[in-house]
């Protein structure tokens, strides 16, 4: 009987688990919360720059998003696998919108947070990632996950642009901190 008891409670374990994916964190270990600002930063810090920040080729828009030379940047929950529209906060000079847009292997900026259906390419998802264990993979996702119509059978994709590994840390709580590096 224990060994019955014992079964179910853990079929209803892994059932939620499934149902329910976990959220994605911060630094901090804190909830990603939509509609607040977190810096993104490679999950390994050294000479392979910083987090991600607008820069311009040849003076031309529209912007890319890049790594920093440097990790010292000038609904509620987000899940795990769930799709997301990110964007810079800070205007540009370029007229287009700061909304990531993945084009062939980089980001751009133009995006667009249309909740048209079909393939978007300002769709993102984030995923926990292998290695480290405490950081996540961002990858292009032009339909929300599982939609189960022919244009969107293609999934998720790597973004060439971005770090393989990355941490959120939040933009409001990490301000004066980051600052305080320089």
């Amino acid at each position: 009987m224990d060994f019955v008891l014992l079964l179910l409670s853990f079929l209803l374990a892994t059932s939620h688990a499934a149902i329910y994916p976990d959220p994605v964190l911060d630094s901090r270990g804190n909830e990603l919360k939509r509609g607040h600002q977190y810096y993104v930063l490679p999950a390994f810090s050294g000479p392979l720059g910083g987090g991600l920040n607008l820069v311009s080729l040849n003076e031309t828009c529209p912007l890319y998003v890049a790594r920093e030379e440097s990790e010292n940047p000038d609904r509620s929950a987000v899940l795990e696998g769930g799709t997301f529209y990110a964007m810079f906060a800070a205007p540009t000079q370029c007229t287009e919108s700061t909304v990531w847009r993945a084009k062939v292997g980089t980001l751009t900026t133009g995006g667009s947070v249309s909740q048209s259906i079909g393939p978007h390419d300002s769709r993102f998802a984030i995923q926990k990632s292998d290695d480290p264990k405490w950081a996540y993979e961002i990858s292009s996702c032009p339909c929300s996950v599982d939609v189960d119509r022919a244009s969107c059978r293609m999934g998720c994709s790597v973004v060439d642009s971005l770090p393989k590994a990355v941490v959120f840390m939040n933009a409001a709580v990490e301000e004066v901190v980051i600052r305080s590096k320089a």
